[in-house]
């Protein structure tokens, strides 16, 4: 039996009915197959890539571990790619505060928790990061907004929105190394003067 927000999505997606920009917040919930992909994207402009990635990301729940060093290594090679992404798009002050952060350190999931609470230099980042997303998509229909709002709602991570929507998007988001953070369970915040991660809370 299909979905009520299926149905609804239908009606926003293919007729002129306006619905809130958050109204399908949830459109992602729950175990969904791959005829509820393809009905979903259907006549969207949305590659096969934006169905896989969606599966993908929908897939990362369990915490896995791995070592410290193959983390610590993933994190300094989203971080240049973050910093590049920040200079070529104009905020080359912030990129520089960035660079000049060299320690990496494991911190526990309360600790971490009480780090993304303050108005940190990551909310900053993820700030720019995500303006740059927006101010550069491909497509303006509030369809694709909010399609955007669903994929967040799926780990509350834009990080993931940029990596599975990043063929709507006129800047090029280099995400792979995130998602190989993102997926062995572990996440990251960048502070004044370190890199601290951890194991990824649901």
């Amino acid at each position: 039996m299909m979905r009520n927000i299926f149905k609804e999505w239908i009606i926003f997606r293919d007729t002129e009915k306006d619905f809130d920009l958050n109204y399908f917040d949830n459109l992602f919930e729950g175990d969904l197959t791959e005829y509820d992909y393809d009905f979903i994207l259907e006549n969207m402009n949305l590659s096969y890539r934006t169905k896989s990635r969606l599966i993908e990301v929908k897939s990362f729940s369990a915490k896995k571990t791995t070592s410290d060093e193959i983390i610590k290594n993933e994190i300094l090679f989203d971080i240049k790619e973050k910093t590049r992404t920040l200079r070529e798009n104009g905020f080359i002050e912030l990129s520089n505060e960035i660079e000049n952060i060299k320690e990496i350190k494991y911190c526990s999931q309360d600790q971490f928790l009480d780090i993304k609470k303050q108005d940190s230099l990551q909310s900053e980042i993820n700030v720019c990061l995500n303006d740059t997303f927006i101010d550069n998509m491909k497509y303006k229909e509030k369809i694709y907004y909010s399609i955007n709002e669903a994929i967040y709602n799926i780990h509350h991570d834009y990080n993931i929105n940029w990596y599975v929507l990043n063929e709507i998007c006129n800047v090029e988001f280099n995400m792979e190394h995130y998602i190989k953070i993102f997926s062995q369970g572990y996440e990251y915040s960048c502070s004044e003067n370190k890199i601290l991660y951890s194991l990824r809370q649901n």
